[in-house]
């Protein structure tokens, strides 16, 4: 690990709607901002965000993490707000963990997260961190849950929206309400 190559006043972890409307309001009131994003997230990990919805074929450009991430932004009305507010985007990484001294740990040269990309792992240092991880989508169980095609509203909403990689030609969707 090489740590503390950097360090923002302001680390916001998680892209979602809260994580974006805080790192949006801290830039736009002067804080040096810096929002850390997992999505588009690796191949490898795309199981877990969506288990199993990739029994139809993933199109190519699902691959391409470029792509991938100016689809990120493009989909989303706020990432591009908050980029256009002068908050500093790092998608597709993972912030794995976050340290401060203690009275056990006094050997960190301050305040720092743990992130990853694809290739190599290091430390960011921070002032003030926010985590707005959201939530990942837990299916309930049925006869049929574990099929392939078979989501939850997110898993169906990423897919759609964010990778725009929902091939299925039929939809059915149980339930009602404002996410039905």
């Amino acid at each position: 690990t090489h740590c503390t190559v950097r360090s923002s006043q302001l680390v916001v972890v998680g892209g979602g709607v809260a994580g974006i409307a805080a790192a949006t309001e801290a830039s736009r009131a002067g804080v040096e901002t810096l929002l850390i994003d997992e999505n588009p997230i690796d191949m490898n990990m795309m199981a877990l965000d969506v288990p199993l919805y990739f029994g139809q074929r993933i199109l190519p450009t699902v691959r391409d993490r470029a792509s991938m991430l100016q689809r990120v932004v493009s989909s989303s009305e706020g990432l591009e707000e908050a980029e256009e507010a002068g908050v500093e985007l790092m998608l597709g990484h993972y912030v794995w963990g976050a340290f401060r001294n203690s009275k056990n740990v006094r050997e960190l040269s301050g305040s720092m997260v743990g992130v990853a990309d694809d290739e190599r792992t290091w430390c960011i240092g921070y002032e003030r961190l926010i985590v707005a991880s959201g939530a990942r989508d837990m299916g309930m169980a049925f006869g049929g849950w574990e099929k392939v095609g078979t989501m939850g509203a997110n898993g169906a909403w990423s897919l759609m929206g964010r990778y725009q990689a929902l091939t299925a030609q039929r939809v059915v969707i149980l339930g009602s309400g404002n996410v039905g």
